[in-house]
């Protein structure tokens, strides 16, 4: 039986999806919602009239499953869980008060605007037995399961460091992530950072990071960082990210082992050159029935019905996020950021 879900955000990936680099655009998440074989959408919330008119007339959603806000949805539904699509800044209000109702939370990345509010919300989801779910829906891919696989299996032997290189154009299109310096960073970040540490199996254990805006960049905060993250067994971590480029974007990742390398083009293909039998060989992703966030409903799902915790909960999402604010803690200061202490304090 389908477990019943209540979407609160209808703007940008909520409802219609947003424009990407190249063809097409991303689907909102009421699309993939509504195709679930896991969960039914029984209400749908936004603060704004226009979204809820839009929801009405251009996707067909029936007036009585239409909120102006999460408590009167709850008040006149039954539900199971809350899905939060809004902007952050919003994100730790309606997750906790989707909590103190005693439902269930899958909310975006980034799940909270600080790693205090974050904390907060794991603390409170705990508190009152339920699962809270972070939509870290890139490490759900194929070819981040490859290459995850290729690594627990020594395919390269021994993992020494790690570099990846992201460049693009990111947001032209004026949105909330222009309202405070470090959005950009912390948004597309939370990505790359998180997948990082599925792919390895490794945590964080220090940083030290420059972040920068480019004199051309039409965003006006931070859109560049560079950072060295110590992992655990001293696997270096070099990451480097651009949202400013004016050429083309690129996503490349090497894993460096004793036995070779695993060359990862992000979602694209995945290879490695090996010492023994030497030479390169194209790595045939693994296969999936369901990918991205379709994946993420299907295993928070999962995660309710057999009482688990589920993989990117709130509580394991903390480490990811504390990657991302404490590179920018350490590009402020100039200095290295063990993560463990930076977790302390907030």
């Amino acid at each position: 039986m389908k477990k019943k879900m209540i979407q609160v955000g209808l703007g940008a990936l909520g409802l219609t999806g947003f424009p990407v680099p190249g063809p097409g655009a991303q689907r909102g998440w009421a699309d993939i919602l509504k195709e679930s074989k896991d969960w039914e959408p029984v209400a749908y919330v936004d603060s704004s009239e226009e979204r809820l008119r839009i929801a009405r007339e251009g996707f067909s959603i029936p007036q009585e499953k239409l909120f102006l806000s999460l408590e009167e949805a709850i008040e006149k539904v039954n539900a199971d869980a809350v899905l939060i699509v809004t902007p952050t800044k919003y994100h730790a209000p309606v997750a906790l008060t989707a909590i103190k109702a005693g439902l269930h939370v899958l909310v975006e990345k980034p799940f909270a605007e600080s790693l205090a509010k974050a904390k907060e919300i794991v603390k409170k989801a705990e508190e009152k037995r339920v699962k809270l779910m972070v939509d870290q829906n890139y490490r759900f891919m194929r070819g981040a399961r490859t290459v995850k696989k290729l690594l627990k299996n020594a395919l390269v032997g021994d993992l020494g460091y790690l570099t990846c290189n992201k460049e693009r154009a990111s947001y032209k299109v004026k949105t909330w992530r222009y309202e405070t310096e470090d959005m950009m960073i912390v948004n597309s970040g939370i990505h790359t950072l998180d997948k990082a540490r599925a792919v390895t199996g490794l945590n964080p254990v220090d940083v030290i990071a420059s972040r920068w805006r480019p004199k051309w960049s039409w965003v006006p905060g931070y859109t560049t960082v560079t950072a060295v993250f110590r992992m655990e067994n001293d696997v270096m971590f070099t990451y480097h990210e651009g949202m400013s480029s004016m050429g083309q974007p690129c996503a490349e990742w090497r894993f460096e082992g004793s036995k070779g390398t695993i060359m990862w083009n992000d979602e694209e293909s995945v290879a490695a050159s090996l010492t023994e039998p030497a030479g390169t060989l194209q790595c045939n992703l693994v296969s999936m029935e369901l990918e991205e966030r379709a994946y993420v409903l299907h295993e928070f799902a999962e995660s309710i019905r057999e009482d688990r915790e589920p993989e990117a909960s709130g509580r394991d999402n903390l480490l990811s996020l504390a990657m991302v604010f404490a590179a920018i803690e350490s590009s402020k200061t100039g200095k290295l950021v063990k993560i463990k202490e930076f977790m302390q304090k907030a």
